[in-house]
């Protein structure tokens, strides 16, 4: 949402938030029940924007 609304550091912010999280989701630190392909899917679309991102800030 940041993103579209032009406030980069905003997004970058929220998006390692959300990276973070979803890793630490498979890799089981919250229990077994988040080990699940579609946590897998979210992550790579959230590195994948993230990786946009800074790439745009350069």
């Amino acid at each position: 949402m940041y993103r579209d609304l032009g406030n980069r550091e905003s997004a970058i912010a929220d998006y390692k938030a959300a990276e973070k999280l979803l890793q630490e989701y498979l890799q089981g630190s919250f229990g077994s029940g988040f080990q699940d392909p579609r946590y897998q899917q979210m992550l790579e679309e959230v590195t994948n924007e993230l990786s946009k991102l800074n790439e745009r800030s350069k």
